[in-house]
Formats: structure tokens, sequence, C-alpha cells
């Protein structure tokens, strides 16, 4: 009687619950991003995809013999990034190419956007398109086009749940696509503006 009362009385103690952590369902999906800034609640997921294509530079215009050569130019196109704990990726945009004087040929060309920050893929050059240069047709129907300005930059992570550095699902980030450069002056024809940076997260 009394070792059996005991026994009952010292059970409780010697048998401890086990507790199992359940994850929340993963209901996989995909979100397209255009120029702008976004606060990102990270969802559910076992593999999560960040890619960003950054904007690139604006296109050259043609210029009188009064101005020099590449005097003026596209514009840069704008910066992207994603970034939180332990993440901060960036796309940069590409610059914009010089104009043509109707003398020196051609204007310099933008340069291509850099990248940093992916786990996957950090490529200059390898996102969104440089706008286009001028198009001039002269009166003998000769035609001229300008430089066109640099792509932007382009950077992929690719994310597995529970690894080290890998964003935690409910934990808030920002997103920011940044706009095409505008097209360069030119008296004669203006370039044009370039793509802007566009951005895609899958899980």
């Amino acid at each position: 009687g009394r070792r059996l009362e005991g026994l009952l009385m010292i059970l409780p103690f010697l048998v401890r619950p086990v507790f199992s952590f359940v994850r929340p369902p993963v209901f996989p999906g995909s979100n397209n991003y255009g120029p702008g800034t976004y606060g990102i609640i990270i969802p559910e997921y076992n593999t999560l995809t960040v890619t960003i294509a950054g904007a690139g530079g604006g296109g050259a215009g043609l210029s009188g013999i009064d101005d020099g050569a590449n005097e003026y130019f596209g514009g840069t196109g704008g910066t992207s990034a994603f970034s939180g704990a332990g993440v901060s990726m960036v796309a940069f945009g590409g610059g914009g190419s010089g104009n043509w004087n109707g003398v020196n040929f051609p204007g310099a060309a933008g340069g291509p956007g850099g990248a940093s920050g992916g786990n996957n893929a950090n490529s200059a050059g390898a996102g969104n398109a440089g706008g286009a240069g001028y198009h001039f047709q002269g009166e003998d129907g000769n035609q001229w086009d300008g430089t066109p300005g640099g792509r932007g930059g382009f950077v992929r992570s690719i994310f597995t749940f529970g690894a080290a550095g890998a964003p935690v699902p409910g934990a808030s980030y920002t997103l920011t696509c940044g706009v095409g450069g505008g097209g360069g002056w030119g008296a004669f024809a203006t370039g044009s503006a370039a793509a802007n940076a566009s951005a895609n997260i899958q899980w």
C-alpha cells in the first residue's frame, strides 16, 4: 500500500513529457516585383529563391558639333537590393552611355552594373537591358544609331529552411527594385530610357 502510494507520487517526476515541434504547412508560391520598395514577410518554405535583375542605364543622345562628345550621358540605373537579418543582396544599375556630337563617333558605352551578396549568382551586366541609343536619319538618307546603356547587375540566392544564414519564416525583409536610367539628352535626338529592375521570390 504505502510503497504503491509513494511510487504514484514520484511517477510524474520520472516520466517527463516529450514535446515535438511541428512546422506550419508550406504553401508553394511565387511573386514578381517591379520598381519600388516592398516589405517582405518571409513565408513558410522548404527552399526560398530570391532573384533580382538590376535596372539598365539610359541610352545615348545625338548633339551638335558645338557640344563635346560624351558631354551628356544617359542616367544610371537605380540600385536594387534585398536585405534583412543575415542577408544583403545588391544588383547595381547599368551606366548611361555618352552622346555623339556628329564628329566623334560613337559615344562611350555605358558600363555594366555589378552585383553582390548572392549565394548562387553575382553577375555584372546580366540584368535588365540598357536603353537604346538615339536613332537619327539625315536628309541624305544616312542613318546613325547611338550607343546603348549598360545592362544592370544580376543576383540570386537560394536558401534552404533551417540552414545557417537562411531567413526565418515570419521575419521582415526589405526589397527594392530600382528605376531604369533616363535617356541621354541630344539636340538632334535623345536616347531611350532603360528597363526597370525586376525581382522574383519563389518558395
